[in-house]
Formats: structure tokens, sequence, C-alpha cells
């Protein structure tokens, strides 16, 4: 078989089977009974767990009791309820609802919680990303930047230097002055204006 072929095949909706049909019908109604309706239906079924075993297993007959008397607008043939059944009921006629609810995927999964404030509640993403971004992508990106444009580097620095010297004529004198530092041979500010680093051949 061709790759062409198979992929079509595969890309074919499959026919919905019973159960499916049975399931689409109960998460509509539980769906149309608003957003508390899940929850309501999910205890209900598990007020019925009289034997408090743990197992999450009900009466067939009582599952049914359930669905139809605790979920408004639902219409269930005989088909959606064997469906049902199949799948949810062991041999001795006991109705699994806790795997019921968990196929109908209409409750958050066990354990979930929504955070009030995740960035306060887990810090560290937040710094992870903020490095990654400032270290991997923007300064990569000015380095190409400069590679590929020295001019670029070079209008920034002259812009930055000019800046800082008109600064400089309405600036106020030094706080302190050095005593003899010896004979000068070189002098650099850092970028920021705020120092100057001086070599002496002494």
């Amino acid at each position: 078989m061709d790759d062409t072929r198979a992929s079509l095949l595969l890309s074919r909706h499959l026919p919905r089977g019973p159960f499916d049909e049975a399931r689409a019908k109960i998460r509509g109604a539980v769906l149309a009974g608003g957003a508390a309706a899940a929850h309501d239906l999910a205890a209900r079924l598990a007020a019925r767990d009289t034997a408090g075993r743990g197992l999450g297993l009900i009466p067939v007959d009582e599952a049914l009791d359930v669905l139809l008397h605790g979920v408004p607008g639902l219409d269930l043939s005989e088909d959606d309820w064997d469906a049902l059944a199949m799948r949810f009921a062991d041999s001795a006629g006991r109705f699994h609802h806790e795997k019921f609810m968990a196929a109908l995927a209409l409750l958050p999964p066990e354990g979930h919680e929504i955070p009030e404030d995740p960035i306060k509640r887990v810090p560290q993403p937040e710094r992870r990303v903020r490095r990654i971004l400032e270290d991997d992508i923007f300064d990569k990106a000015w380095d190409e930047i400069c590679d590929r444009h020295p001019s670029v580097k070079l209008r920034i620095f002259q812009e930055k230097e000019s800046a800082w010297k008109e600064s400089l004529r309405d600036g106020a004198p030094p706080a302190e002055t050095l005593g003899e530092v010896g004979t000068v041979t070189c002098a650099a500010w850092d970028d920021s204006g705020a120092h100057l680093f001086l070599g002496t051949a002494d």
C-alpha cells in the first residue's frame, strides 16, 4: 500500500459506535444543565455507593435511575443503556460510576488546582524565561546584528558618547579628587559612563 492511500485511510472519520452516541447524548444534556451539572451528577452517583468500600461501584439499576431522573433533558434508548452497561458494568451487576464520569471528561482531573497567583507560587519558570530571552535570544541577536552591521554599534556608541559629553557640561563638580596616581598611560570609561578606569606606568 502506498503512502497516499494509507494516509487517506487513516484520515477517514470512523463511524461512531453505540457507546460514542450514548456518551455524546449524556455530555450534551449535562453541559446544557450548566457549570455545576457535572459535579451534581458525580455527587448523585457517589451518593448511591452505600457499600462504602471506595471501589466506585453501584448497582446498575441505580445508575440508570440517576441518569434518567438526575439529568434533565436526557433521552436514553435501550441501545444506549446497553452500550453503557457493556462498558462500565461488571458481571455482578455493578456499575463503575467513577470510570463512567472519567469517560465523560466533564470534570477536571483529580488533584487539579487553579493557583490564585501562579507567578508568586512558582517564580522559577518566570526567571528562566527571562534568562533565556535576555541571554540566549536578545544578546545573540544583538551580537549577530553587530557582526553583520558594524556601523550600527558604532552609531549607538557615538550617540551614547555625545549624550554623556552633553551631560558633563552641566554636571556637578566631582565629589572627591584623587591624589597623585603617577603617569596615566591609558584611560577608559565603562558603558554606563559612571566609572573611569586609569592605567598608569608606575
